[in-house]
């Protein structure tokens, strides 16, 4: 696979993003730099908030020649990588390259779940996507689901607690995690919108296109998500556990 005569651009780099209105091309090295993965995304901003039938949850065997079709306009090297993927054929440099088949393509709905009101009920609590599965476009999923595991972890294993007062501690992995799992989620929401040119901030009325209000966005959105430290929250969930604890005593109920 080539660019010009010269090996394509994703020869030099773990990974690289294509982008345009309503669809971007994710690229990236896997297998310690043996394998391409290829991942195409198109958003239907008509169809935001639907629950997907379970015939569209996943889709094999997906049609190549649409997506040839789609990206006949994109430029040369996005155009390479779906041609090359739509063919048989491996591409060698200083290293083993195999550019994965795509005959047998998977499309696949993003599931994601609208902001929940809480995080536990009683003596039960969800962690993980159970809680807030959100889009890939930040990879933040499986981080959010060890911070959820991390923080409900040691404040269930805070010196104080008791079969009586479990709920409590439940209570507070919510209160102290809901904030900032669902601002990753919405975060990794907006920038999918803005990789695909159809990012609308509150009160305006257009898409974002312009490259350089792109680009502080995506700072902005970055900032996100490196704020906060789950040790952080976990200092946090206790202190709201005692906290509830106290309430509760106040009440008079003998706990």
């Amino acid at each position: 696979m080539t660019r010009s005569g010269d090996r394509h651009r994703i020869y030099h780099k773990a990974a690289v993003l294509y982008s345009g209105k309503g669809y971007h091309i994710a690229v990236y090295l896997v297998a310690n730099r043996t394998l391409v993965n290829v991942a195409v995304f198109e958003t239907e901003l008509d169809r935001d908030g639907e629950i997907l039938p379970e015939r569209e949850q996943v889709q094999n065997n997906v049609d190549i020649a649409r997506l040839v079709a789609i990206f006949s306009t994109w430029e040369p090297e996005a155009q390479a990588i779906i041609k090359v993927c739509s063919q048989r054929m491996k591409c060698r440099s200083w290293f083993t390259l195999a550019i994965q088949c795509m005959e047998n393509t998977t499309r696949m709905g993003y599931q994601c779940n609208p902001e929940a009101s809480v995080f536990c009920t009683c003596r039960i609590a969800v962690v993980g996507d159970a809680a807030h599965a959100m889009t890939t476009h930040l990879a933040g999923g499986t981080d959010q689901a060890l911070e959820d595991a991390y923080v409900i972890g040691r404040v269930l294993s805070a010196p104080n607690i008791t079969r009586a007062t479990a709920h409590f501690a439940l209570q507070a992995y919510s209160t102290t995690r809901m904030l900032r799992a669902q601002a990753i989620a919405e975060a990794s929401r907006e920038v999918g919108r803005l990789v695909d040119w159809v990012f609308v901030r509150p009160g305006d009325k257009d898409p974002i296109t312009d490259e350089a209000a792109c680009c502080l966005e995506l700072e902005r959105l970055s900032k996100v998500v490196t704020a906060g430290e789950p040790e952080e929250e976990f200092k946090h969930g206790v202190k709201e556990f005692n906290r509830l604890i106290e309430v509760y005593r106040l009440i008079c109920y003998d706990i």
